[in-house]
């Protein structure tokens, strides 16, 4: 969970879904966390890890799992990217890594941690 000020923040949770394992969406609060409403929700992916507001336009978010795509073998690391307070977000695959943590010093240079 990250805020970038006291009304908005955004959450990654885990939710199991029988259909394709779990689903990680990402919620978002306007108002200081009394609602939440859902910003992203890709069903492939198994576990989004940490996510980081690097301002109020900048979300990224990292996590592993999988892609029911054949090309990613449904194994790696994702790297996701909101430059619009996260209406919209770009993937970046990562095979065989699983990002746990991310940190950003600015909007162009962040660190994001793996298990390997």
């Amino acid at each position: 969970m990250d805020f970038i000020d006291e009304n908005t923040g955004v959450v990654t949770t885990s939710i199991q879904n029988t259909s394709f394992g779990m689903n990680s969406p990402i919620l978002k609060t306007t108002n200081g966390g009394l609602t939440w409403i859902e910003i992203l929700n890709i069903d492939t992916v198994r576990r989004l890890s940490a996510i980081e507001f690097i301002d109020s336009d900048n979300i990224i978010a990292v996590g592993y799992g999988g892609s029911s795509d054949t090309m990613h073998n449904n194994s790696g690391g994702m790297i996701f990217k909101s430059t619009d307070g996260g209406s919209n977000w770009n993937l970046q695959f990562f095979p065989h890594k699983e990002f746990n943590d991310v940190s950003f010093t600015d909007q162009f240079t962040g660190f994001a941690a793996n298990n390997g």
